[in-house]
């Protein structure tokens, strides 16, 4: 398969109106103190507190759980994209903390355990099965839920010819995708074999919806299909920019998170 750079100098950059005539719907708000933030399929929202404690809304901003750990360190994940089956990771320990629809724990995965001593990231997969990222052998791995290794590609470090260093992978669309924020975003295949490479710099977290991935450019929401390679900036309200930690998309909503609370919108 081809393996190349997709740089944004030579992409069409346009900017793309928010909602015909500008016009967005406020649909609720909660105050809530945040340190990170995440939506799933459902239109369900995770916040994570300052504390590392997890709340859980549905899709009309009602509390739905909470789940807190103190003995495992400080939480650095939660990926729901198996929202029946949330995952959380906490670096520390090496740890994985399984949890159902009510945010209680129903699993718990010490990858130690597995011979695995250095994740620098890691992800769900659509199947129910793990990527990780093996600083030890600096290799991208598929593996099950009992630490059988599916998949595993090329040592990035020499594919790569220089330190690759992702702080986050996430898996859709039988892709993963990889976040070094000095280098870009690297696509991987369903088997761990390098794809491409999105010229995205200086960005620390990044979203995939609908064929596009959402991220953060400098206070600029962005878009970038895909299929077309075409980046271009989200115009959203001046009064939605302000203080921004995180936006996310889902089917017509937009949510903005800041760290004294989140909002959702309609367009």
């Amino acid at each position: 398969m081809a393996k190349y750079l997709v740089s944004f100098f030579t992409i069409w950059l346009l900017t793309m109106p928010f909602a015909v005539n500008g016009q967005v719907r406020l649909l609720f708000t909660q105050e809530v103190d945040i340190k990170y933030a995440i939506t799933d399929k459902l239109q369900q929202i995770y916040i994570v507190t300052p504390d590392d404690v997890v709340i859980k809304y549905d899709d009309r901003g009602r509390e739905m759980g909470r789940y807190t750990n103190n003995y495992l360190g400080e939480l650095e994940m939660v990926d729901p994209t198996n929202p029946i089956n949330v995952v959380l990771y906490y670096p520390d320990q090496q740890t994985l903390v399984t949890l159902d629809v009510t945010m209680n724990e129903i699993a718990r995965t010490n990858l130690v355990s597995f011979g695995f001593f250095n994740i620098e990231a890691l992800c769900s997969t659509n199947d129910g099965n793990l990527w990780i990222l093996d600083g030890m052998e600096f290799k991208l791995k598929k593996i099950d839920r009992n630490g059988r290794i599916l998949y595993r590609s090329q040592n990035l470090m020499i594919l790569m010819g220089e330190p690759f260093k992702p702080i986050k992978l996430l898996e859709r669309n039988n892709q993963v995708f990889a976040l070094d924020p000095t280098k870009g975003i690297f696509v991987f295949d369903n088997m761990g074999s390098f794809d491409r490479r999105y010229d995205i710099r200086d960005v620390d977290y990044f979203q995939f919806f609908g064929g596009n991935l959402y991220y953060f450019d400098r206070g600029r929401p962005m878009e970038l299909s895909i299929s077309r390679f075409l980046n271009r900036e989200i115009k959203l309200p001046t009064e939605m920019l302000d203080d921004i930690l995180y936006f996310n998309i889902q089917l017509e909503r937009c949510y903005i998170f800041r760290q004294i609370g989140f909002e959702v919108w309609r367009y």
